[in-house]
């Protein structure tokens, strides 16, 4: 350190006081360091948490979409062998269930085979004598004065053993339709042409009624 005389009467200065302004800010500067350092740890340690968060997020969204296609291939297996395809193999862990789904399959064939059987009536002849091309008529639902009980006639389409399926009104139980009347085709291709009908059969309908008449 300088020291200078006393006779000048000036307090004597330290030679360290520029070091120690220097010193300081050397710490601010370390701490300064540390507390970006800190941060960048702190940010580090977000980031890696967001991805295990990412992971375990996508983990348990794959395992949801493995359940659900678990389920979507029980749910085809089990339709399979209700089907009735005898091939297919039942992947199903436990036996009891297994065991109830191939009975229920085994059921579902013998229904199937009586099914497929040629179906009689329990009568040994026809409940009705209309056939397609016939022209029937139908009895109104209105029951008003000066309104006839029966509408028509009406060409015939299909049957079944208790339903016909006309032209105009579609498919009608037989209890509602009168026998086919003599001579059929003229007054029902008459009737068809005044009500405009002809439009609506579609082609099996005028094909029928064009050979009939």
């Amino acid at each position: 350190m300088e020291i200078k005389a006393p006779s000048q009467g000036l307090r004597l200065t330290p030679l360290c006081k520029a070091p120690l302004k220097k010193r300081r800010e050397e710490r601010e500067k370390r701490r300064e360091e540390e507390e970006k350092r800190r941060e960048e740890r702190e940010k580090r340690r977000e980031e890696k948490r967001r991805e295990e968060k990412r992971k375990k997020e996508k983990r348990r969204e794959e395992k949801r979409r493995e359940e659900r296609r678990e389920k979507r291939r029980e749910k085809i297996k089990f339709q399979l062998v209700i089907s009735g395809n005898t091939r297919t193999s039942i992947m199903i862990e436990d036996i009891s269930v297994r065991n109830y789904i191939q009975t229920i399959g085994q059921h579902v064939i013998k229904l199937k085979e009586k099914g497929m059987l040629a179906q009689t009536g329990p009568l040994g002849f026809k409940i009705h004598k209309i056939q397609p091309g016939d022209g029937v008529f139908i009895k109104s639902w209105k029951e008003e004065t000066l309104i006839p009980k029966w509408e028509g006639p009406y060409l015939t389409l299909l049957t079944t053993d208790k339903s016909v399926r006309t032209a105009k009104k579609g498919w009608i139980h037989t209890s509602k339709v009168k026998e086919p009347v003599e001579p059929p085709m003229v007054a029902v291709e008459n009737h068809l042409t005044a009500q405009g009908s002809t439009n609506n059969l579609g082609k099996e309908g005028q094909g029928n009624v064009k050979e009939t008449s």
